[in-house]
């Protein structure tokens, strides 16, 4: 999937893990709730081709946005669940170096 995290003022790229150390984990999570809010604004922004174009370019204009937005919106949960996952298993003190 193409990644766009680092183009933005204080963003990160999501292609691999941030070090350890500073907090980039928790870093990490920020910005995957960022990028799947940018996401769903994208999407949600369709119904405004529906004001200038005609309907079948329309519905066309709104399902793409859609099908090219939610697999991204599912990626950034998912990634973003693992690293919760993660912080929760150090918050109580139990190690591991995999990613469930």
């Amino acid at each position: 999937m193409p990644e766009a995290g680092a183009w933005f003022a204080g963003g990160v790229s999501k292609r691999h893990l941030p070090a350890d150390g500073a907090g980039g984990l928790e870093r990490f999570v920020v910005e995957t709730r960022r990028a799947e809010l940018g996401h769903w604004l994208a999407a949600a922004s369709g119904p405004l081709f529906v004001l200038w174009n005609p309907p079948g370019a329309a519905v066309a204009l709104v399902t793409y946005g859609l099908v090219a937005n939610l697999p991204c919106v599912a990626i950034q949960r998912y990634n973003r669940l693992r690293a919760e996952r993660v912080l929760a298993r150090r918050s109580r003190g139990t190690t591991g170096s995999s990613i469930p």
